[in-house]
């Protein structure tokens, strides 16, 4: 891709507006609003519920395999067109969810909606800004997190309020139709044109000259400590999302109250998410990093030990503040210790690892549930696991490039 000079650069504070719109619009392809379909889904298609969650596992562990290679095309054609292409996919995924009629069908439309949304529009939004950041970087990745909790708070109540009153068919259209334009929009007004348009960003220097190819990476130990906090990370927030109800109905919370935990849970993601971007750019990541491990683990823990709706604000509170600041974390380390010459693919490496970690989660729980009779066991292995994570984050330190 031959440089353009910089009538291809937008300024950074338009590019930052682009990646926050991008964001935005992954919505219709998140566990949270998917899941609002998910009643209806299983009505009108006559699936049960586990097969509705096969269905969902198979397209999630399928767009998963395909974030890598799309993070290498990313470094390819850019962030810009990336988003361009995907946020016309994200529509036609919309399609095929409205035109899906039994398990086969619907496994196609998850697949093309965690592929587009979840996968390939957040992988290049934050691309993008890390093609274009490095100082700042972590604020700037705090940004992109607190527009997902912005989406929790808005996005899911909406498509009850459309699959209501004017049907899931509908619905799905009209949500992923209105991403897709949005995303147009962005791509071809707030992003830059070329990314390898040196604007005194962090396009210049080190950030370019010190980068390591996904597969020298790969041979780094610090790359698969990262991987796995990032896996972790997704599939016990997601898993607890998926079961959120049940897992409260065990202590007796109710089902309206469970679903203000939620509003909980994206307040304290929110301010987390902008401290933690704060704090990634003055800190060392090793600590933040350990730091939201542990809290995950005792949110996880809490979930079980502290029975009531108090105790499970508490606990989602607490879950809050570890993803917000685990997601603020991740982002600018991955660019910082590997470059931004292979980012795309390294971060599309990242991708996979956390798709593929919420797509497994709520299979597993609901599965050691069912072995143990209650959520008891898995919130406590959850726990368990992300503190053993937590004391890997001592390794977590900037890998010198070899000659």
């Amino acid at each position: 891709m031959g440089t353009r000079g910089a009538g291809g650069v937008r300024p950074k504070v338009v590019v930052v507006a682009g990646c926050l719109v991008a964001m935005f619009i992954t919505a219709p392809g998140q566990t949270f609003v998917i899941s609002t379909f998910s009643e209806a889904l299983s009505r009108d298609l006559g699936l049960t519920l586990d097969r509705l969650g096969l269905a969902y596992l198979i397209g999630t562990l399928s767009s998963a395999i395909c974030l890598t290679g799309i993070g290498g095309v990313a470094d390819r054609i850019g962030p810009r067109a990336m988003i361009g292409v995907a946020s016309i996919g994200l529509a036609g995924a919309g399609l095929a969810l409205q035109s899906a009629t039994g398990f086969v069908t619907l496994t196609l439309a998850f697949f093309l909606l965690r592929l587009t949304g979840q996968g390939a529009i957040s992988l290049a939004s934050s691309h993008a800004l890390a093609l274009r950041f490095d100082a700042t970087l972590g604020r700037m990745e705090g940004l992109r997190g607190a527009t997902v909790a912005l989406a929790i708070a808005t996005v899911p109540q909406l498509s009850v309020a459309l699959i209501a009153s004017e049907g899931w068919r509908f619905s799905a259209v009209a949500l992923t139709a209105s991403a897709g334009a949005l995303g147009l929009v962005a791509s071809t007004v707030m992003m830059d044109r070329d990314p390898s348009a040196r604007s005194g960003g962090a396009n210049e220097g080190e950030g370019w000259s010190r980068s390591f190819d996904l597969a020298a990476a790969q041979r780094t130990p610090v790359f698969w400590v990262l991987i796995a906090l990032v896996a972790a990370q997704a599939a016990i927030v997601t898993a607890v999302h998926f079961h959120l109800l049940p897992i409260l109905a065990e202590s007796g919370t109710g089902a309206k109250e469970a679903a203000r935990t939620y509003m909980t849970y994206a307040a304290a993601g929110l301010g987390a998410t902008l401290l933690g971007g704060v704090l990634a750019d003055r800190v060392r990541p090793g600590p933040l990093l350990a730091a939201s491990m542990i809290l995950l683990g005792l949110g996880a823990g809490t979930l079980e030990l502290w029975a009531g709706g108090l105790g499970s604000h508490v606990a989602m509170g607490i879950l809050g503040i570890a993803q917000g600041i685990g997601a603020a974390t991740h982002g600018p380390t991955l660019a910082r210790y590997f470059g931004r010459r292979h980012h795309g693919a390294i971060r599309g490496a990242a991708g996979t690892a956390a798709v593929a970690g919420s797509a497994v989660a709520p299979w597993a729980t609901a599965a050691l549930m069912e072995r143990s009779g209650s959520f008891g066991a898995p919130l406590l292995m959850m726990g368990l696991a992300a503190g053993g994570l937590g004391l890997l984050c001592v390794m977590v330190r900037r890998p010198e490039p070899r000659a």
